[in-house]
């Protein structure tokens, strides 16, 4: 290794760790402990139940089936639960990097133990929501957010510079996806579409690496990184499909065909090991990941697709350029971006077409109550790498000053979720039991 190629690396580490506390103080600075959903709720319960070793409440052998229980809740289609602790449709792996954050917090008691005042926060609803978790759970989910995106945001940087793209221009994509894009916004909640976007990106760090250095221990982290993506959730198998196709085509053209295959395949292979054990212990079948529900609802098809798409992309309420509004870039920028490198083109392409036409054909495309398209979170990095192309072709004062107004206008619309009582305001449902618009607890919270 060249004296100049590692002084590079180095510098690159370092900006790397830059990256990652500057992202990561913002993002624990503008999280407040309290955005989640039923998923993010049931991932917790379960992680919680594994760190305490406790079943879950009214279990039944032979009767109780995965997610929320109740005649009020979408009944999903799974079999009936073989273990009372980790009786979840929530992916296991997923609950269990949950689990750090919760003995931490257990064994350090970070969070001050008392309850919060109007003194503290002016706002009755999230005082009365913080004084009714534990601390474990408050931790939990103001860390896990901010700490995943910001390593994502930091990955992307070394993506960036395995395309020889200049520190100042990898450093600019990495913050533009931290704070102009959706990726803000979700960095204050612990769903697993925050985890996956950072085992996605893993994924491709280490096939650019494969692909510049020839390394066959890049391909075992990748297996392994692509492998856990699918374990977290299961729709970027998508990712994972496209990202194999262009892996075997690159191995096939080299040496040691044998040895790159193996170094791939067996952490893949390892990682589906995991995923039918899991599904063995907790439902005694090897294969279970059906979403369908008794009643059709949840992933029956929508009709005409394009709804979907069209829904997906420009949505006044979940619409991937309406929230952020600097992906318009890509009508430009991956056009500079092909002339650079065709392959990676040619993956950001596919993995975009293939998660418009997988969720723009489900009636849930919308990803329920969320703050744009949640669903097309991971595939949000690989439309700004691009930009990077236009950022090292274009110099223009005119180009700069639209990126900085559509990354402005985008930061500002993450800030407007921030700064709310989601659960309150953006979450409430007409004539739910919670929220904004609720009846059944009309006056318990004022809002003054």
């Amino acid at each position: 290794m060249s004296q100049t190629k590692s002084v590079s690396m180095k510098n690159d580490h370092k900006i790397f760790f830059l990256v990652l506390i500057i992202s990561f103080s913002i993002f624990i600075f503008t999280a407040s402990a309290h955005r989640y959903t039923s998923d993010d709720y049931l991932a917790y319960s379960q992680a919680e139940r594994i760190v305490n070793q406790t079943p879950i409440p009214n279990f039944v052998l032979g009767e109780t089936r995965a997610g929320l229980q109740g005649s009020d809740q979408i009944q999903w289609d799974f079999p009936t639960c073989k273990d009372p602790i980790i009786c979840s449709n929530v992916p296991l792996v997923y609950s269990i990097s949950l689990i750090p954050f919760i003995q931490l917090e257990q064994n350090l008691n970070i969070l001050p133990d008392r309850d919060f005042t109007l003194d503290d926060f002016d706002d009755n609803h999230y005082v009365w929501w913080r004084n009714t978790l534990s601390s474990e759970e408050k931790f939990t989910f103001l860390f896990y957010g901010p700490l995943i995106t910001a390593i994502s945001s930091a990955i992307l940087f070394s993506i960036c510079r395995t395309y020889n793209f200049s520190i100042k221009i990898a450093i600019t994509i990495a913050f533009l996806y931290g704070f102009t894009t959706i990726a803000w916004a979700y960095s204050s909640t612990a769903m697993n579409v925050v985890l996956v976007s950072m085992t996605i990106l893993l994924s491709f760090y280490f096939y650019r690496k494969f692909v510049k250095d020839q390394n066959f221990s890049s391909l075992i982290f990748c297996g392994f990184s692509l492998g856990i993506s699918v374990l977290v959730r299961y729709d970027s198998a998508i990712i994972v499909g496209i990202i194999l196709i262009f892996l075997f085509g690159t191995i096939l053209k080299n040496k040691s065909k044998l040895k790159n295959i193996t170094s791939l395949l067996i952490p893949l292979f390892f990682c589906a090991i995991i995923f039918m054990g899991i599904n063995y212990v907790q439902f005694g079948t090897l294969l279970e990941y059906s979403f369908k529900t008794e009643s059709g609802y949840g992933l029956g098809p929508t009709s005409p697709i394009h709804i979907g798409i069209f829904g997906l992309l420009f949505s006044p309420s979940a619409g991937l350029f309406i929230f952020s509004p600097i992906l318009f870039t890509i009508f430009v920028s991956f056009s500079d971006f092909y002339k650079k490198d065709k392959s990676s083109f040619l993956i950001f392409s596919a993995y975009l077409v293939s998660m418009l036409v997988f969720f723009g054909n489900l009636e849930t495309w919308h990803g329920f109550v969320s703050w744009g398209p949640r669903y097309l979170l991971p595939v949000i990095p690989f439309l700004l790498i691009p930009l990077a192309a236009s950022l090292e072709k274009r110099n223009s004062l005119g180009f700069r000053f639209l990126v900085i107004t559509l990354g402005a206008i985008g930061a500002f619309f993450s800030l407007i979720w921030l700064i709310q009582d989601v659960t309150w305001f953006t979450w409430g449902v007409f004539g739910g039991d919670s929220g904004l618009y609720s009846l059944g607890v009309a006056g318990i919270h004022s809002l003054n």
